[in-house]
C-alpha cells in the first residue's frame, strides 16, 4: 500500500446532497445513450418507482450517454440529434425525487477516438446550460475523479470516469492539467482516501467500465459470433465463415481491444481497482459498458453491471456472477439507515433478481492504541526493503539499510496543535 501525507486543510471538492432520510433508494442506468430509451420496456416501471417511492432518490446514467461519438460541436450536422438523446433520458427520469448524474463512457469520448475530450465537454457544457442544478455532469473538465458525493448520511456516491485511464489520446494529464488527480496512480490514492474516510458507510463505485463481465467485453460469445463474425459490424451481414471467423472471437478473448478487460491496459486497471477494494468489504461498484444486466460478488464486493439502456448483447452465468440477463432494465439500490438494504434488477415486467446487503460494520472504538507520549519517539522509514543475505546479494543493497534504520522523530500532536485539527485527506 502506497504511504502519503495528510493534509490538514479543507481541500477536496465534496458534493453533498439535501436529503437526510433513514432510507435512499438510488437508480442506475447504462449505455442508455439513444432517442430509442422514450420507448424503453422498462419506462413505465421505472416511471412508477419514482413516481411512487417514499424515500429520498438519484439516478446515476453510467455512461455512453450519446452513440455512437458523444456531442459534437455546436455547429455540426449531428448536434441536435445528440442533444435529442440527452434531453430524452431526462425525460424518462423526469419524476425522480432527487438529483441526476450523468457519468462518461466510452462512446461520450468520441469512442475512444481523437477529439474525445472536446465531445465530453460539449457534453458538460449542454446539461450544466439546461441550468438544472439537479442534472448534473461528473467528473467537470474531463478530469477522472474521484468525485465524493454524499447522498444520505449513510450512503456515499463516488463517481469514477474510467475511460480517462483508458483514453489514448488528448486528455488533462500530468503536471499541466487543472484536474486534481493528475496520473492514474492520483486517482487509486485519492479512491483509497475517500474509502478509508467513508468505511463505517455504504459506499458505492460508479465507472462506466466493468471490473468482472461476462459478457463479450469479458470474452463470452455465441455460436452466431464465431459462424457469422460480420454481424458485429453489420447486423444484416450473415456470411458464413466458419473457422476463420472464430480469430475476431477468440483475440477479443484473449488480447482485445482497449475496450476488453483482457486487454493490458484495461486489465492493469480493474485488477489494481479490485485488490483496492477488497480492502473494504460491502462497497457496490457499479457499472454500464456491458449491454446487460449481471450481479457478481468476489472478496464481499458487490459488481454490478447494469447496462442494457438501450441496447442487448449475450451474457453467460459463470465465473463469479450470480445473475446475468440480456434483458432492457435497471438496478435500483435501496440503503436503510444502517447501510442495510437491497440491491433489484428490474425489466419491464417483473423484478428479476434481489440481493440482500447486511448492516455496515461499525469500527470498535472501546479498543484503542496506546497512546504516544509527547516528546520524541523511534520510528524508521519503512520495512519493506529488508531483505535476506541471498536475496541482497542478488538485487544490491539498494539503500535497504537507510531505509531501515531507525531515527528520533518529534511527535506531532494534531488535537493540540493550533488548538485542534482535522485531517480531510490524502495528499
Amino acid at each position: 500500500m502506497i504511504r502519503f501525507g495528510f493534509f490538514v486543510l479543507f481541500t477536496t471538492c465534496i458534493r453533498f446532497s439535501t436529503f437526510s432520510q433513514s432510507e435512499f433508494t438510488l437508480f442506475l442506468i447504462g449505455d442508455a445513450g439513444e432517442t430509442s430509451v422514450n420507448n424503453a420496456p422498462y419506462k413505465k416501471v421505472l416511471q412508477e418507482q419514482l413516481q411512487n417511492g417514499n424515500s429520498a432518490q438519484a439516478i446515476v446514467f453510467l455512461g455512453d450517454n450519446i452513440y455512437p461519438k458523444g456531442m459534437p460541436e455546436r455547429e455540426a450536422s449531428q448536434r441536435k440529434e445528440s442533444e435529442d438523446i440527452l434531453t430524452s433520458q431526462i425525460a424518462v427520469v423526469k419524476n425522480v425525487q432527487g438529483d441526476v448524474y450523468f457519468i462518461p463512457g466510452n462512446h461520450d469520448w468520441k469512442q475512444g477516438r481523437r477529439e474525445g475530450w472536446e465531445r465530453i465537454q460539449h457534453q458538460q457544457q449542454f446539461i450544466d446550460s439546461l441550468k438544472n442544478t439537479k442534472i448534473n455532469f461528473l467528473p467537470k473538465g474531463g478530469c477522472p475523479g474521484p468525485v465524493e458525493v454524499h447522498l444520505s448520511e449513510q450512503l456515499v456516491l463516488i463517481i469514477l470516469d474510467t475511460q480517462w485511464i483508458l483514453h489514448p489520446f488528448d486528455k488533462p494529464e500530468g503536471e499541466n492539467s487543472s484536474c486534481e488527480a493528475k496520473t492514474s496512480t492520483d486517482i487509486i490514492s485519492q479512491l483509497e482516501d475517500i474509502l478509508k474516510r467513508n468505511k463505517e458507510k455504504r459506499i458505492v463505485i460508479a465507472g462506466h467500465h466493468p471490473i468482472y463481465t461476462y459478457g463479450e467485453h469479458g470474452g463470452v460469445f455465441t455460436l452466431k459470433d464465431h459462424l457469422f463474425p460480420l454481424t458485429a459490424i453489420n447486423k444484416k451481414l450473415y456470411l458464413p465463415l466458419p473457422v476463420l471467423g472464430s480469430i475476431y472471437p477468440l483475440y477479443r478473448k484473449i488480447f482485445g481491444n482497449i475496450q476488453d478487460t483482457s486487454h493490458p491496459v484495461y486489465k492493469q486497471f480493474r485488477l489494481t481497482l479490485a485488490r483496492l477494494l477488497k480492502e473494504y468489504p460491502g462497497v457496490i461498484y457499479a457499472s454500464g459498458h456491458e449491454h446487460t444486466l449481471q450481479y457478481s460478488l468476489r472478496d464481499s464486493i458487490h459488481y454490478v453491471v447494469s447496462g442494457s439502456g438501450v441496447k442487448n448483447t449475450h451474457a453467460k452465468k459463470k465465473g463469479f456472477a450470480q445473475f446475468v440477463s440480456s434483458k432492457s432494465g435497471f438496478v435500483k439500490l435501496t440503503i436503510k439507515e444502517k447501510g442495510d438494504g437491497k440491491i433489484e434488477y428490474w425489466d419491464g415486467q417483473e423484478n428479476l433478481f434481489s440481493k440482500e446487503l447486511q448492516p455496515i460494520l461499525k469500527t470498535d472504538n472501546s479498543v484503542l492504541a496506546t497512546p504516544i507520549k509527547e516528546g520524541l519517539v523511534s520510528v524508521k522509514a519503512s520495512g519493506r526493503y529488508e531483505a535476506s543475505t541471498s536475496h541482497e546479494r542478488w538485487l544490491g543493497e539498494n539503500y535497504r539499510r537507510e531505509w531501515s534504520q531507525e531515527i528520533k522523530a518529534p511527535v506531532f500532536d494534531i488535537t493540540k496543535e493550533r488548538g485542534g485539527l482535522k485531517i480531510i485527506q490524502r495528499g
